[in-house]
């Protein structure tokens, strides 16, 4: 501590020249008193030796006083800032206690979906319709998906998926901000676009409970080729997009997610070619517009 070590060295040179004046004012005494210098007797010059050494003594019970006053305000100076040091961490600590109890009470308020990872069907329009829910759910869900100036509306591509909601809070709605629908080869890394739309497709006021398996119909407009047609076991259809799920207190989280539709893997195998399996993977979310959607 380099209070202490100041504090050290100030009393060392004070002690120092104290014992030097004193021994010094004594051994003048004392050659006096031998002497009988200045025509002083020896009884006097003993007087005077008492009187000096009496007055070193009053002398040195000050400096020691003074010492041990500055000693206990510098103890006190310390523990007094320590004793701050100490509530103010105390504070900062309570401070971060009450934000994550604020933030997990807020996060209360939002809601989040998934994908299941099962079976869905994809199917060109006109050819057949994806099949009726399975005896598992009793709620099926449409969203649709288009450009504002597609006029081919006859022409859409649906999409047969399942999903939950991994909260115990309602959903107000489900809105597609973006989406991508590519043909990837998964073995030579070649990707090719198939369609690509920005802010559409709407679900509205989709009350799912907490594990409920729910069916959803995604019918993309503007999709003339049968995206399903001459596909080899080592491409599979990906769609990525951004998922925006409000719940009934008006907060929002915007999940991306990347679903992987492949028509035959090591898990699974289907003579269907409509019958695909919806490998789903959620890249990331964020609430209240914590990242613009591109």
């Amino acid at each position: 501590m380099k209070w202490y070590k100041a504090l050290w060295f100030k009393t060392a040179v004070i002690l120092f020249v104290f014992f030097t004046l004193a021994l010094g004012g004594a051994a003048f005494i004392l050659w006096c008193f031998e002497n009988e210098a200045y025509g002083i007797e020896k009884s006097d010059w003993l007087n005077a030796m008492f009187a000096w050494m009496s007055a070193v003594s009053a002398i040195f019970i000050g400096l020691v006083a003074v010492w041990q006053n500055e000693r206990f305000k510098k103890e006190n100076d310390k523990n007094a800032d320590l004793s701050e040091k100490k509530e103010r961490e105390y504070r900062e600590a309570l401070l971060e206690v009450n934000n994550r109890i604020m933030k997990l009470e807020e996060s209360k308020e939002y809601a989040y979906i998934t994908f299941l990872q099962c079976p869905g069907h994809v199917v060109k329009s006109g050819m057949r319709t994806v099949e009726c829910a399975s005896p598992e759910t009793d709620k099926t869900y449409a969203a649709y998906i288009s450009h504002e100036d597609d006029v081919a509306l006859n022409e859409k591509t649906e999409f047969e998926f399942y999903i939950t909601n991994q909260t115990d809070v309602s959903i107000r709605h489900i809105e597609w901000l973006s989406t991508e629908i590519d043909r990837f080869d998964f073995r030579r890394k070649i990707r090719k676009r198939i369609a690509s739309y920005g802010k559409y497709g709407f679900i509205s006021s989709p009350v799912i409970a907490k594990g409920e398996k729910v069916r959803l119909v995604l019918a993309v407009y503007g999709i003339s080729d049968d995206i399903t047609a001459c596909m080899n076991p080592e491409w599979e259809i990906t769609l990525r997009f951004v998922i925006r799920v409000t719940s009934i207190f008006g907060r929002y989280v915007d999940q991306e997610f990347c679903l992987r539709l492949q028509r035959s893997n090591f898990y699974f195998q289907q003579d269907d070619p409509t019958l695909f399996w919806n490998y789903c993977t959620e890249l990331r979310s964020a609430k209240d517009n914590e990242w613009e959607v591109e």
